[in-house]
C-alpha cells in the first residue's frame, strides 16, 4: 500500500513537471484567457443590465454577474483538465500494450494525470481571483469563508473525476470507430450548455432547472460557482454532489462493460 501511494505521487510530480515545462507559455495562456474573460463579460452584461430596470438578473447583481461570467468558464476548463484523455490514441496506436507491464492499472494512472491537470488550473483560478480583487475588487455581496473554498475544492474533484468517466465513454468507443474526436465534440458542448459556463443555470426557464437537477452536468459549474460566490445552501450543495456521484458509479459501470467488450477486439498492432 505505501509503494503504491508512493508511485501515484510520483506520477502526479511527474505530470505537474510536465505542465510546468513551459512555464512563460502556461501562464501567458492563463493571462491573456483571464483578462480575456473578464473585459468580454463586463462590456456584455453593462449592455444587459442597462437595457432593463431590473437591479437584478437571474437573482444576480451586475458585480455578482461579472463574477459568476468570469469564475465559471475557467471552473469547466478546471474541471475538465485533460480535456482529452487519449485513450482512443493509445487505442488505435496500440499503445495499451505498455501498460502490461506498468506497475499501475491503466485508468489509475490517466485518473491520476487528469487530477493532476485539474489541480494545475485550480491553482490559476485562484491567481485570477486574486487578480479580479485587485483590478475590480469583489462585489459587497460576496461574503468569502473558508468553508465555501473547501467546498468548492471537494466540488471540483467529484466533478473532475465525473468529467473523466463520461469522456473515457467517449473514447473507448474507438474500439469500433476510427473517429471519436465528435463524440468528445459533442460531451463538451452538452457540458458547456448545461452546467452553467456559458450561462448561469438561475437564466433558464424554470421548467428546465428541474430537469437539470438531474442531470450529471449541475455541480460541474454552476454548484460550484455558486457555492463559492457563498449563494448556495450547503444542502443544496450536497444533494448536487450526490447526484454527481451516482452518476460516476452508473456511468461507471456502463464503462466497464464497453471496455470489457472492446478489449475483447484489440489486438495491440495499432490501426
Amino acid at each position: 500500500m505505501k509503494n503504491h501511494l508512493r508511485l501515484i505521487y510520483s506520477i502526479f510530480q511527474m505530470e505537474l513537471r510536465t505542465i510546468l515545462a513551459y512555464r512563460t507559455s502556461f501562464w501567458i495562456n492563463f493571462l491573456g484567457t483571464s483578462l480575456g474573460q473578464i473585459g468580454i463579460s463586463y462590456f456584455l452584461w453593462s449592455a444587459i443590465f442597462q437595457k432593463t430596470s431590473d437591479h437584478q438578473i437571474g437573482g444576480m447583481t451586475f458585480p455578482m454577474m461579472i463574477l459568476y461570467s468570469v469564475l465559471a468558464p475557467m471552473t469547466v476548463r478546471t474541471v475538465m483538465g485533460l480535456a482529452m484523455l487519449d485513450i482512443n490514441q493509445d487505442i488505435y496506436t496500440g499503445g495499451l500494450n505498455k501498460f502490461i507491464i506498468y506497475p499501475i492499472n491503466y485508468f489509475e494512472y490517466k485518473w491520476i494525470q487528469q487530477i493532476t491537470q485539474s489541480f494545475s488550473k485550480l491553482i490559476q483560478l485562484f491567481v485570477a481571483i486574486a487578480i479580479y480583487t485587485l483590478l475590480i475588487k469583489l462585489p459587497v455581496e460576496f461574503h468569502f469563508k473558508i468553508s465555501h473554498l473547501i467546498y468548492f475544492i471537494i466540488n471540483i474533484f467529484i466533478s473532475s473525476s465525473l468529467f473523466f468517466v463520461m469522456e473515457a465513454l467517449m473514447e473507448v468507443v474507438a474500439f469500433w470507430a476510427e473517429n471519436v474526436w465528435s463524440l468528445s465534440v459533442l460531451l463538451r458542448f452538452l457540458i458547456y450548455l448545461f452546467s452553467g459556463a456559458w450561462l448561469a443555470l438561475s437564466l433558464f426557464p424554470k421548467w428546465s432547472q428541474s430537469i437539470m437537477s438531474f442531470l450529471p452536468f449541475k455541480g460541474i459549474v454552476y454548484t460550484s460557482v455558486k457555492m463559492l460566490m457563498g449563494e448556495l445552501p450547503v444542502k443544496d450543495w450536497l444533494q448536487v454532489q450526490f447526484v454527481s456521484i451516482i452518476w460516476i458509479f452508473i456511468l461507471g459501470l456502463l464503462f466497464t462493460v464497453v471496455w470489457k467488450k472492446g478489449r475483447l477486439t484489440y489486438t495491440g498492432v495499432g490501426i
